[in-house]
């Protein structure tokens, strides 16, 4: 099976994800299990913009947690 190709994601707005998270009433471990990630960790390192590379489907992911469309989340 080829490997899923990862891009940079340089314009993630992480501020933006984090407001949206908090409106949402969700906790990073809580937004995390329902994005489909391991563990709280890999959310926070989104939000806090440690995660330079993402597969397009993991911004799809994290936006629907979100309730909002992947290109609201770019700056």
């Amino acid at each position: 099976m080829a490997k899923k190709a990862k891009y940079p994601i340089p314009m993630l707005d992480t501020e933006k994800v984090k407001a949206l998270r908090i409106k949402a009433g969700l906790s990073q471990d809580d937004a995390a299990k329902a994005a489909g990630f391991k563990g709280r960790q890999a959310w926070n390192n989104f939000e806090n913009g440690r995660q330079a590379n993402m597969e397009l489907a993991t911004l799809g992911r994290i936006a629907a947690v979100l309730k909002c469309n992947p290109k609201d989340l770019l700056k």
